[in-house]
């Protein structure tokens, strides 16, 4: 009897260790049939970046299969089909080998991924391990991740950079000097090619897509000999991202309230470019309510929103949510924010729509009509209810310029 434990215990090993080597050999078998092949890490701007690339190959005559990895997974097949991934679990390793399966039965010629990981191990593992691609590409770099990557943009660079190996050529849209600088001696040390894609007056202009992954994916374009002119057309069939540009204005007890979701952006500086945009949107004189959701195991991050909220300025509240609640309000103490300016928002409230805008007549005071920005907010359950009950009730439009206050 005492065999029977032992004997399943081997042989559960032995199928797991065979899986998993029959999976890394058709995952190497799959990816050398595509000639190109391209990750996406860095800070911000991956998705947006995978998504103009897959359309420049795409519309210009390559078969290219790209895989967005981020809260919402996404397949873009060379058809020009899109598919949500179903995901059972958090994101792992695994996702990433069965995408490029998928690629080669697609018989793309092209493979672009973007690569969540945040700890340089895994970041690199996914890169030298199981993409292995010719071009790597790294949007921006900016203050986010800390716990993992580094305190620095130097060493934030560095620690996802320099364990990379095998490709051949690295593609960056940063302008941060400390940033360029130390992409330049890495490329000096490990001997790939650096380009800096610089933003154009003349480039596309792309709906609700950073002018900095157009220049990019133009880039790539120039990389893998497709006419500038070809292109620059093929961009325009770049997919978009769910509910990106939209905002949301609800009417209550005579006041207005406009919503716009900007959790994804994770640091405090691409937080300052994505309120601007909505502040393009909304006019100068309408005042902001910022609602932070902090994170238990992002304490660093948290700390730089709740910090930079604490300056705002006027009496409108600033609205604090997430497990690191009391934490926050410490920060904001400290930071100068009064308690009487400081709101906590609870999950229940935030389900009904009756709940809600009582909540938003609150913040308002005697404003007619204010903002309510929903920040770093990915893992709040009541910042997730609010922006499920606006989704529901509110009035959606498009923010971008182009765009500006067309119902969706």
């Amino acid at each position: 009897m005492i065999w029977l434990p032992f004997l399943l215990s081997v042989t559960l090993f032995v199928w797991l260790c065979l899986h998993w080597w029959l999976t890394s050999h058709a995952a190497k078998t799959a990816r050398n049939h595509a000639g190109i092949r391209i990750v996406v890490t860095g800070s911000r701007g991956k998705s947006g970046t995978v998504r103009l690339v897959h359309s420049v190959l795409s519309h210009s005559g390559i078969d290219t299969y790209a895989k967005i990895s981020g809260a919402i997974a996404e397949e873009l097949r060379g058809d020009g089909e899109s598919k949500l991934t179903t995901r059972i679990g958090p994101i792992s390793a695994t996702e990433m080998l069965a995408a490029v399966r998928r690629g080669a039965r697609d018989g793309a010629q092209a493979l672009v991924f973007e690569c969540m990981a945040v700890a340089p191990k895994l970041i690199a593992f996914v890169v030298n391990e199981v993409v292995k691609p010719t071009i790597v590409i790294v949007p921006t770099i900016r203050l986010d991740h800390l716990e993992d990557e580094g305190h620095s943009l130097e060493e934030i660079t560095r620690n996802i950079v320099s364990p990379l190996t095998g490709f051949e050529t690295l593609i960056t849209g940063d302008t941060d000097i400390r940033v360029l600088e130390t992409l330049r001696g890495l490329a000096a040390e490990h001997d790939f090619r650096l380009i800096e894609a610089a933003v154009h007056d003349s480039q596309p202009v792309i709906l609700e897509q950073h002018p900095v992954n157009v220049a990019i994916a133009l880039a790539i374009a120039t990389q893998v000999g497709i006419p500038h002119e070809v292109a620059r057309e093929a961009i325009y069939g770049a997919s978009h991202e769910p509910n990106a540009g939209i905002g949301w204005w609800i009417e209550h007890h005579g006041k207005r309230t406009f919503v716009a979701d900007l959790g994804s952006a994770n640091d405090v500086q691409s937080a300052r470019e994505a309120i601007d945009a909505v502040r393009s949107f909304i006019g100068p004189k309408v005042p902001i309510i910022p609602v932070i959701a902090n994170r238990w195991d992002r304490p660093l991050r948290g700390r730089s929103f709740v910090a930079s909220a604490a300056l705002t300025p006027g009496d409108l509240p600033v609205v604090l949510s997430g497990d690191a609640y009391a934490q926050s309000r410490v920060v904001a103490r400290r930071g100068g924010l009064p308690p009487q300016r400081m709101e906590r928002l609870r999950l229940v409230p935030s389900l009904t729509f009756g709940g809600i805008t009582r909540a938003f007549n609150r913040w308002h005071g005697e404003e007619p009509e204010a903002a309510v920005l929903l920040l770093e907010n990915m893992h709040s359950s009541a910042v997730r209810a609010l922006r499920w009950t606006v989704t529901r009730h509110g009035h959606a439009v498009y923010t971008d310029r182009e765009t500006q206050g067309v119902k969706k």
